[in-house]
């Protein structure tokens, strides 16, 4: 799900909308994805969390990990 729907890291492709992925899945449950996935991914709370994961969280986590190289290398990125 992060590499299919990241927008950031994927140079080489354009990610897929949250909604498009889980499109994928269900057309695909028992054939490439599992079906208890598909139904999982039904859950309207868990939707909301993958929004923000998969948006913000994303970024931040991106972020953090820049500044943290960063600072390995003597440099300092604070905010």
């Amino acid at each position: 799900m992060d590499a299919a729907t990241d927008e950031i890291g994927r140079s080489y492709s354009v990610g897929k909308t949250l909604d498009e992925f889980i499109g994928e899945v269900k057309a695909g449950a028992g054939k490439r994805y599992s079906p208890f996935v598909a139904k999982v991914l039904d859950d309207e709370g868990l939707y909301g969390d993958l929004e923000y994961l998969l948006d913000k969280g994303r970024k931040k986590v991106y972020k953090e990990t820049f500044k943290l190289l960063r600072s390995l290398q003597g440099e300092d990125f604070s905010e």
